[in-house]
């Protein structure tokens, strides 16, 4: 399920270079951009750790390099300050993605939630939220996050 999420992902992001509102694999890149950040920032605070979880997902899952990186958060931010829902950027990732590639997400934004091993109960929200809008089952977004949470999601 992983390598191909990964390869379709890479196939996908292959031009980081290009604007990301004028295409599907930029649209795409941005929302779930902004949806990690939501993920990070939804305790009151981003931290170090999640920072760092995020760009390792930006560098492994999209192909970005550091410059890629910085540029995509840079507009992900933007976005995310002016939306005032998440449900523009759940329906490009509803949209485009199956759903082994939906839990992938989730699995990304467990990530970035434990990253800082707590979990807020904002954050729990958060989540629950996303995958429902994903059309998600809450069984497999457990799932997904006991994976997370022993360790098994990490790679």
């Amino acid at each position: 399920m992983k390598n191909a999420f990964i390869d379709n992902l890479k196939s996908l992001f292959a031009k980081p270079e290009e604007n990301t509102t004028g295409n599907t694999a930029g649209k795409i890149r941005l929302a779930s951009c902004v949806l990690f950040i939501e993920a990070a920032a939804t305790d009151g605070r981003i931290d170090e750790s999640e920072r760092k979880v995020i760009s390792g997902i930006l560098e492994k899952d999209f192909g970005l390099d550091k410059t890629g990186i910085n540029a995509l958060l840079e507009e992900a931010q933007g976005k995310r300050e002016d939306s005032v829902d998440l449900y523009e950027f759940t329906k490009v990732i509803d949209k485009n993605f199956s759903y082994d590639e939906k839990l992938a997400v989730l699995k990304d934004l467990w990530k970035i939630i434990f990253a800082d091993r707590r979990l807020d109960k904002y954050e729990d929200q958060l989540i629950h939220k996303i995958a429902g809008l994903l059309k998600v089952s809450h069984r497999d977004l457990i799932d997904v996050k006991m994976q997370v949470k022993e360790g098994s999601g990490r790679e």
